[in-house]
């Protein structure tokens, strides 16, 4: 069944990209750990391990292809990994285009055992795309991981893949797949939460068959699983990769977020009705700051009572380097898609951020500065609002997603060209989503004290006749004193009446004294209390709180030795989070 072997390791721990020669391969492939983990060969063997702390919760290597690896799997393809592990954990797969953007696989769950056990990950399909590298990430830390194969062969006989919008497969599931023969009896099993198993038969034609299954029994809010069988299962080449498959609620109209005057407020299809609603989280800045790991973020949030991710996404460029330019399609569907719907499963909001500034990428150790980068061009312009309205088309129909911010921090620009551009996208976007709030941002990278001069002449009739939009403000230390910020947002809405949310704040422990930085999150924190504003802090580092060891450069204070902190001062953002967030809306 072995197609090619995507390397091994020889009894002296030489790689290759051959099964039949097992030459050595140091000018093919590089291996190598990181955030303070070892991934090197030894006693015939890849050894991965934890040497030093470091800022993740993780266990990463990676494998770096010196020659790129095409994309274009067959259907019956699949990742074989045969690997010992110290402890339980689950692996995820991680592929890097040769673009650098990246394709996660699904999670697959190793159990921990003193003996060598194979894992079979489905291969990304990703067609006319070639990779670089493939990332192997283990969470929780298991320590120690050996690894003696990794393939791609043609495990199973029969493959199985779900087709469709996955947030609806309570109403329908639609699987496609494979036999390895061309004319087969296919049995579909349908494994819910309790270990129930349902099945449906279909046959192959020609090596393919497809299966609709009208209201399958999954149960709602929680994981079930699907997978395919022939011959009876005899054999374990007989039986697909079993995928994971969450129940999503099949009727999700009450959670619907809108804007009524100055505030949020809830469904009137909620179980409480038409009430305030506040949001509250966290930055989610997913490969840039923090590795994605979309489950594990959920969790943590809601486990520290906040009830919104705030996702920077990018639409023309990633992290907005001009030599990684996106295909934004490629971009919703690897990048997007999956945080959305794992906010979904967690009954949290995401906005989509995009992470832009109206020019090319700045300086961020001068950020809130004067910069001398470019400023987009007419055509850098169009193209972004083409992207936004992909974006709008694609999630027109989901409340999961509570709003669309439209850009992150103009800077360097007129207020009265930002508003133009701003409402030119708005415009765009109401055409083919009438039901999103959007939230706008300013001149001046945001600060509120750019919100009159950036929309005073229209902030009330900017949207008309949808009035759904937000306005937005971004301060940290120094920028304006908490008191002054203050005067500036409640004056602003208070005048047009409209609402005001703080997407983005935080604290510089790398530029501001310990005073400064605690002083200003006490006195946002306090503003957004008493004004009742959603509030975002910026962003999240790490899946672990210690407050006490953040290290501010300035006073040369902090415990030792260092640990990090999920976001700089959680010890004051999670309990008014717990406080401040509005519960996320329940079905009468």
């Amino acid at each position: 069944m072995k197609r090619s072997l995507m390397f091994c390791i020889a009894a002296l721990g030489a790689l290759s990209l051959n099964a039949a020669s097992l030459m050595p391969a140091k000018d093919k492939i590089s291996i190598g750990g990181a955030d303070g983990s070892s991934f090197k060969a030894e006693n015939g063997l890849l050894m991965l391990s934890r040497e030093t702390p470091g800022i993740q919760v993780f266990l990463r290597g990676m494998v770096n292809f010196k020659e790129k690896v095409s994309a274009d799997f067959a259907a019956d393809d699949a990742l074989v990994i045969e690997l010992r592990s110290a402890a339980d954990t689950v692996l995820r797969t991680r592929w890097r285009k040769t673009d650098r953007t990246v394709v996660d696989g699904i999670e697959m769950p190793v159990r921990g055992s003193a003996d060598f056990q194979e894992v079979v990950i489905p291969l990304p399909t990703v067609p006319g795309k070639a990779f670089q590298s493939l990332l192997l990430e283990f969470q929780p830390d298991p320590k120690n991981v050996a690894i003696r194969k990794i393939t791609i062969e043609k495990p199973r006989r029969v493959t199985l893949s779900v087709v469709g919008n996955v947030a609806k497969v309570q109403s329908e599931l639609t699987v496609r797949g494979t036999t390895a023969v061309p004319d087969a009896e296919v049995t579909v099993h349908l494994r819910n939460s309790r270990g129930e198993v349902k099945t449906r038969t279909v046959r192959s034609r020609n090596g393919v068959y497809e299966l609709k299954w009208n209201r399958p029994p999954v149960n709602i809010g929680l994981w079930n699983s699907v997978y395919a069988s022939v011959n009876g299962g005899k054999e374990i080449a007989d039986t697909s990769i079993q995928l994971p498959l969450f129940g999503y609620r099949a009727d999700d109209a009450h959670t619907w977020l809108r804007v009524k005057g100055k505030e949020i407020v809830t469904s009137p299809l909620a179980k409480d009705g038409e009430k305030r609603f506040i949001p509250v989280g966290v930055g989610y800045c997913r490969d840039v700051i923090i590795p994605a790991q979309d489950e594990e973020v959920m969790k943590f949030c809601k486990a520290r009572g906040m009830n919104t991710i705030r996702l920077p996404f990018y639409v023309r460029f990633f992290n907005n380097n001009e030599s990684v330019p996106l295909d934004i399609d490629e971009h919703i569907r690897d990048f997007i898609l999956p945080v959305v719907l794992a906010a979904k499963r967690h009954n949290l909001y995401v906005i989509l951020d995009d992470h832009g500034y109206f020019s090319a990428k700045i300086d961020e150790a001068k950020a809130r500065e004067k910069q001398s980068v470019d400023r987009w061009s007419e055509a850098g312009v169009a193209k972004w609002i083409e992207c936004w309205v992909k974006v709008a088309e694609y999630f027109k129909d989901e409340p999961t997603v509570l709003g669309y911010e439209l850009l992150n921090e103009p800077h360097d620009i007129k207020p009265e060209t930002t508003r133009e551009w701003y409402t030119r996208c708005l415009k765009a976007i109401r055409q083919v989503d009438q039901r999103h709030i959007i939230l706008l941002g300013n001149a001046d990278w945001s600060h509120a004290r750019a919100m009159e001069k950036t929309w005073g002449p229209t902030a009330s009739t900017v949207d008309a006749p949808h009035d759904n939009v937000v306005f937005i403000f971004h301060d940290y230390p120094e920028d304006n004193h908490a008191w002054q910020v203050a005067d500036y947002v409640t004056a602003f809405r208070d005048k047009h009446n409209v609402p005001v949310l703080c997407t983005e704040f935080g604290a510089t422990p790398w530029a501001k004294s310990e005073t400064v930085c605690r002083s200003f999150i006490a006195g946002m924190l306090t503003l957004c209390a008493k004004e009742d504003i959603g509030w975002m802090i910026w962003a999240l580092k790490r899946l672990e709180d210690n407050p006490r060891s953040t290290y501010n450069k300035v006073d040369k204070v902090g415990m030792d030795p260092l640990r990090y902190d999920s976001c700089a001062y959680s010890d004051l953002c999670f309990p008014a989070a717990r406080i401040m967030a509005t519960p996320f809306p329940k079905a009468k």
